[in-house]
């Protein structure tokens, strides 16, 4: 399990046949498992300025990840490369949750907000449809997923950017979805007075349980399996009389889940790396 930032931090040797990197031989083979969970973590070289040496180093590092990731048998990865790819973008993930019958919310991106349908509503939900981190000067900021009105569509930190908009839809409970090929954990936690966004509570990371949504966690296979992805960390909201897909992140994290989810996880990513059936 590697991405671009584990290669810039260790010595390491590629030819035809063989990785070795920090000392440790990876045959290039078919035989051979392996998981790219990511191209590279948001803060890898982040204050590279294109055009200049550094961000040629950059560019190599992603070159080097690309030649290795490029054959798809070769190791076998749990995701390939390009599924990864796809997978991480949202209008992607909704057009084919859609395609195979999950609900999402009403979604719709446009270049100015007297553009976006009415059929939205007039309570919306704004989530960047690029990279939520960016800098500000010497600070680092964070977009998160957030509630506005209508008229506040033109008061955004990324103004001029395609956000993606969606239907407002009240959350009675958020709901962390893992799947690790056909097996899936459902982690739940009460919405109660977080924000839209609960990622921006930091107590609340820390708050999931285990829940049992059978029809969730079969759809968050089915979904996975449509889009090829081998791992999968999904966003779902519980409205009550629904189940709503919010997105799909094909590395995302769940080491914060409950320690009972995350040790299972842990362990079929193990055994699948390993080729060895989950006990």
């Amino acid at each position: 399990m590697f991405d671009a930032a584990s290669l810039d931090n260790h010595d390491y040797l590629v030819d035809h046949e063989t990785l070795v990197v920090a000392g440790n031989q990876v045959p290039l083979t078919a035989k051979t498992r392996g998981w790219i969970r990511r191209l590279a973590p948001p803060w890898w070289r982040a204050s590279v300025t294109a055009g200049t040496r550094d961000a040629a180093i950059r560019s190599a590092h992603v070159a080097l990840l690309f030649g290795l990731a490029a054959d798809a048998s070769a190791p076998q990865w749990l995701t390939a490369l390009d599924r990864l790819l796809w997978a991480d973008n949202k209008l992607f993930q909704m057009r084919i949750a859609t395609r195979i019958g999950i609900p999402t919310p009403a979604t719709a991106v446009a270049s100015r907000p007297v553009d976006v349908p009415r059929r939205l509503g007039d309570r919306l939900v704004l989530k960047p449809l690029g990279a939520a981190h960016f800098s500000d000067g010497d600070d680092a900021r964070v977009v998160y997923t957030q509630a506005v009105g209508r008229s506040d569509l033109g008061d955004l930190p990324l103004a001029g950017a395609p956000f993606l908009v969606q239907s407002f839809v009240p959350v009675r409970r958020h709901l962390r979805v893992v799947t690790v090929k056909d097996h899936c954990w459902v982690a739940g936690l009460d919405a109660g007075k977080l924000p839209v966004d609960w990622r921006a509570d930091e107590s609340a990371h820390h708050a999931f349980l285990p829940v049992d949504q059978p029809t969730v966690a079969s759809a968050a296979v089915r979904l996975a399996s449509q889009m090829e992805l081998g791992y999968s960390s999904q966003d779902w909201i519980d409205a009550g009389d629904e189940n709503y897909l919010i997105d799909v992140n094909p590395g995302g994290q769940w080491l914060f889940l409950p320690e009972q989810v995350s040790r299972e996880v842990t362990d079929a990513l193990a055994h699948w790396l390993a080729g060895t059936p989950p006990q």
